[in-house]
């Protein structure tokens, strides 16, 4: 087995030698800070309603293509002056969109069912991600396509507000904003987070009542997930100063899998995924391998 960059590697112009094994492991090795934002997926079709879109000229949405993951300069702005990113200036959704038209849209990895099965793996996956699990729906929503309009223009203007969180309102007696708002195909859109997570097509409604959705944890202490770590990848391994460790120390590669698909999901990281944060740690040890696969 040989693990490399593709630096390492023979260059066949210059008649280097040829190298002979049956595994090669080609690790990437990220130069730079990241520029993706990671897609958010399967939004479209329940949000949006063939009356919603704007009338008059046709507007025409083009799936992103999601290739191979390597470095890329920042992408054209080709979205600028589009009818679905025009927000007021100087407001905050102005800014986001602004930012987020040069970024590049992010690929989300899925399980591959078949690899599992060919490994003998699937059992003990199915007990972190059960069949029809949110877990499960998450990974799913790699097969949906990515509309990169839609989804600037939905990351721009999302806003959320949790339940009882203090704040300053307008004036005294205001109405509490909503709990999630959000713009999308020009239409505003606003509802509870429950309703979103339904929407999303991350639970069903019926699992809203039960201790899938309201047991789900919100919080961890940073010294039971540095401990988790310890346990899986050892003591000597976490960079405290950094807050992170290098996923190659964890011994299971199956947890490393793991870490790869919320990498690209919920932490939406496009590069470094290496490193394993204590927000991975919170989603992916905690919450799926932890046995709280909500």
């Amino acid at each position: 087995m040989i693990v490399a960059t593709d630096a390492c590697l023979p260059i066949l112009a210059s008649e280097e030698s040829l190298i002979s094994s049956t595994v090669l492991i080609n690790y990437e090795l990220p130069t730079k800070k990241d520029a993706e934002y990671s897609p958010i997926r399967g939004l479209y079709e329940v949000f949006i309603m063939e009356d919603d879109l704007m009338s008059g000229d046709d507007i025409q949405i083009k799936p992103v293509h999601q290739g191979p993951r390597r470095r890329q300069r920042p992408p054209v702005d080709t979205l600028q002056g589009h009818p679905y990113l025009e927000f007021p200036d100087g407001t905050d959704a102005a800014r986001h969109c602004q930012k987020l038209r040069r970024m590049h849209v992010g690929s989300h990895a899925s399980i591959d069912w078949d690899a599992m099965e060919e490994i003998a793996e699937t059992p003990r996956v199915r007990r972190f991600i059960p069949i029809d699990s949110p877990w499960h729906r998450l990974f799913d929503l790699a097969h949906t396509p990515t509309y990169r309009e839609l989804l600037v223009e939905f990351l721009s203007s999302f806003t959320f507000h949790p339940p009882g969180e203090p704040m300053q309102l307008p004036y005294p007696g205001a109405p509490h904003p909503p709990e999630i708002s959000f713009r999308l195909a020009g239409v505003m859109r606003s509802m509870t987070l429950a309703e979103f997570a339904v929407r999303c097509g991350l639970y069903m409604q019926e699992e809203i009542e039960t201790e899938i959705y309201t047991a789900g944890l919100v919080v961890v202490e940073k010294p039971i997930l540095v401990g988790f770590w310890q346990v899986i990848a050892g003591a000597n391994h976490w960079e405290h100063e950094k807050s992170k460790g290098r996923v190659s120390f964890v011994t299971d590669p199956l947890y490393r899998y793991l870490h790869h698909l919320l990498a690209t999901s919920i932490s939406a990281r496009g590069y470094s995924r290496e490193w394993c944060t204590t927000t991975d740690l919170f989603s992916y040890i905690v919450c799926c391998i932890g046995g709280r696969a909500r």
